[in-house]
């Protein structure tokens, strides 16, 4: 049988088989990818990994650079151009093989010495949570992109695949990054943290997670739509006695987080009048 051109086969390999590599990995093969190799600075973990995608060779960096074509490079990033610089020292010659990084706050500029010795290198940010490493990114996921012309190719066939949704990250990329980790990070610690509230308060846990995620998601279609126009509740209304009654039952860090959170939407000027309430929040 006849193989596609290099070009276009679906064969992707992993450096860093942690949560989103594996993920990226393990949802790539649903949608028809082989998963051709497979590393990690600890083995073990490649091993649970290849456990996970039933298949990818284990093997070291010179070896699976010598033979893959396009690569994810999904590590931390304190350790992105240190991976970086080690694949280029081992391999002279990396014309024809594509790199793409994983990282949401660094620039593929990450990858330069890779570029340096031919290779053509890009960052694909999937916005979407990896809590485990068999976390399957569903359709229509968005992809934060920068990089070079000649990398993205390839992975406008992964956000294909994925029938996902193309962001280029033209401006500060760590900016972009701190808009997903507010959106994502500090919404979550801040559901759970209403959720303990509300247990405090004798609901059940199942009813309570069910109530809350069905507010934040209301919520959050009301801004969608209206901006800071759209958020309500005892600060838009300047209900100084339930914010009080509020503060009375929250720890001191949580009444620092409390307070400060108000204080942040008060200086934005939707709520006239603010002076009084501002000057007790800030006691």
């Amino acid at each position: 049988m006849r193989r596609n051109s290099p070009e276009f086969e679906k064969e992707i390999s992993i450096i860093g088989t942690g949560k989103a590599g594996t993920s990226l990995a393990y949802s790539l093969k649903r949608r028809g990818w082989k998963i051709c190799f497979l590393f990690d600075k600890y083995k073990s973990i490649a091993i649970e990994s290849r456990e996970i995608l039933g298949e990818g060779k284990i093997g070291e960096i010179k070896e699976i650079v010598e033979k893959g074509n396009f690569f994810i490079l999904s590590v931390p990033d304190r350790e992105l151009s240190k991976i970086a610089k080690r694949i280029a020292e081992k391999n002279n010659n990396l014309r024809g093989k594509t790199f793409i990084h994983l990282s949401g706050s660094l620039s593929y500029k990450a990858l330069i010495p890779i570029k340096e010795k031919g290779g053509q290198i890009g960052s694909l940010h999937p916005v979407f949570p990896f809590p485990t490493k068999k976390t399957e990114i569903p359709d229509g996921v968005y992809f934060g992109w920068d990089g070079e012309e000649k990398a993205l190719k390839k992975s406008l066939q992964i956000v294909k695949d994925m029938k996902g949704k193309l962001i280029k990250i033209k401006e500060e990329k760590a900016l972009y990054h701190l808009a997903c980790s507010i959106a994502s990070n500090l919404t979550s610690i801040l559901y759970l943290m209403a959720l303990e509230k509300s247990q405090e308060a004798g609901i059940n846990e199942k009813k309570a997670k069910e109530l809350l995620f069905q507010l934040c998601l209301n919520s959050l279609i009301s801004v969608k739509e209206k901006g800071w126009e759209g958020v309500t509740g005892p600060a838009v209304r300047r209900d100084k006695e339930t914010i009080l009654k509020h503060l009375k039952s929250l720890s001191p860090r949580e009444k620092r987080i409390y307070k400060e959170v108000l204080l942040y939407f008060f200086e934005k000027g939707v709520v006239k009048e603010t002076e009084k309430i501002i000057e007790f929040l800030e006691e």
